[in-house]
């Protein structure tokens, strides 16, 4: 089998020669600092690329995906043309920082003493109304610069390579919502002001639908699995209520995986951190 065949056959219920492997990807990657320490151990030599800037994770080279048999290859698209996504340096109490503030205007921030991963430093919707968010400036989902050179990156990995090809992290509707918000007042908007919840999440899956909408037009008949995905539960269970999840942000997910599935023949893979089964 090749690479290819043995990830469709695993995900289509079939018995593969053997089980596929993945590595490389926004839900299966590896720290910079533990890819330095495997390089090191191997005796390969690349130089630390960070394909994640928020989780740290390093983007693998060539040689150790091919040294672990790994069967996947991921393509991603880009930023808005124009966005500047540089991490700048701060000093804030005599402490060097190191900070990021994404297209959603979303600031994530780093000690340069422990550089494990960031963490939001502002949120740029807290105190927010429900008119602030219709005024809120989304970027563009569609930007026609978030996809240069994808379809070309996807033609040489289906007809050079035997690779499955898979996107990175994508359709974060119930995330972004947070992120922009804040968690603690997310969450009390979801028991008190569910209305507010309803119109950010609405303007996050526009984003979200225009997205698709345009990478699908590149790779949609290209692309193996598409990974979707939000953060809805924790070790011990889920982190709100099942039946706001069913209420709220269920029906927003079954929309764009909808939209997904008319689009394209690829899997979609979905991905939620934490014991997700009373959701299911």
């Amino acid at each position: 089998m090749t690479s290819r065949e043995r990830v469709l056959a695993a995900i289509n219920h079939q018995i593969p020669d053997r089980v596929p492997i993945d590595l490389g990807g926004n839900q299966t990657g590896i720290h910079a600092t533990a890819y330095k320490a495997l390089l090191d151990h191997l005796g390969i030599a690349d130089e630390i690329r960070i394909m994640d800037a928020v989780q740290q994770l390093a983007q693998p080279c060539e040689e150790l995906l091919e040294r672990f048999h790994v069967d996947t290859r991921y393509i991603a698209a880009g930023s808005a043309a124009g966005f500047d996504g540089r991490i700048r340096q701060n000093v804030r109490r005599g402490r060097l920082w190191h900070d990021l503030t994404d297209e959603f205007g979303v600031t994530w921030s780093m000690p340069d003493d422990q550089r494990l991963y960031m963490d939001i430093s502002r949120h740029p919707l807290a105190g927010a109304t429900i008119a602030d968010v219709h005024d809120y400036p989304f970027p563009r989902g569609d930007d026609p610069g978030r996809f240069e050179g994808l379809r070309e990156r996807a033609l040489r990995i289906r007809n050079e390579t035997p690779y499955a090809l898979v996107s990175g992290i994508s359709g974060v509707i119930y995330e972004t919502c947070w992120y922009m918000r804040g968690l603690e007042a997310w969450y009390i908007d979801m028991l008190t002001a569910p209305e507010f919840c309803e119109a950010l999440l609405d303007r996050v899956l526009q984003f979200w639908l225009d997205w698709f909408r345009a990478f699908l037009d590149e790779v949609g008949d290209l692309v193996d699995v598409i990974m979707v995905g939000d953060d809805l539960a924790g070790q011990d269970g889920p982190l709100f209520r099942p039946a706001l999840y069913r209420s709220l942000v269920k029906p927003l997910q079954q929309q764009l995986c909808r939209y997904i599935r008319s689009r394209t023949d690829a899997k979609l893979w979905y991905h939620t951190c934490g014991n997700c089964r009373e959701y299911i």
